[in-house]
């Protein structure tokens, strides 16, 4: 309702197990005209698997979710944010396109709504803003360059840095 009374669109990130479950929800979505793509068969992380798996995984789940919209699926934002050179190569195979995020809303976190709004309302052009699973240890966008980018978001997250996972509001260049 919310995006309708704003007139804006959006793409949804589905899971299949969730899909299948809410089928109501889905066909809303498709309804509203919003754009649908990928977020996974499951919540289970593509770096779990052996390279075939990952493609077939992939290729599955894309002719799944095409047959329950009735459109074409380009985009996959991998579970956890979590990508290899060797997952992005297979994830292309299967005819999806990676994308991955940027700053977050904070929805692990206990915030206010109008805080998490405020949050998502100073998101910069091209961002993917994030409201799933996972607060961001650190986010450095607005930088024309994407090393101080990183630099900037490892400034910011200290010593939560170690062991995290790299996300970026732009394409990686894996092709």
């Amino acid at each position: 309702a919310a995006l309708s009374h704003a007139r804006a669109r959006a793409t949804f990130f589905v899971l299949l197990t969730r899909t299948r479950r809410y089928r109501s929800l889905l066909d809303e979505i498709v309804s509203a005209g919003h754009e649908l793509a990928l977020h996974g068969a499951d919540h289970r992380p593509l770096t779990g698997f052996a390279p075939n798996e990952v493609r077939s995984r992939c290729t599955a789940a894309r002719a799944e979710l095409e047959d329950q919209i009735g459109r074409a699926v380009t985009w996959l934002r991998p579970p956890y944010g979590r990508q290899t050179f060797r997952t992005d190569r297979q994830i292309r195979a299967a005819g999806l396109t990676p994308v991955l995020w940027g700053p977050s809303v904070g929805d692990t976190v206990e915030l206010a709504h109008q805080h998490r709004v405020q949050r998502a309302a100073t998101a910069r052009g091209g961002s993917i803003l994030l409201a799933h699973d996972g607060a961001s240890v650190g986010v450095g966008m607005g930088q024309v360059n994407r090393v101080d980018s990183c630099n900037l978001a490892v400034s910011r997250a200290g010593d939560r840095a170690r062991g995290s996972v790299a996300a970026s509001d732009a394409f990686f260049p894996f092709a």
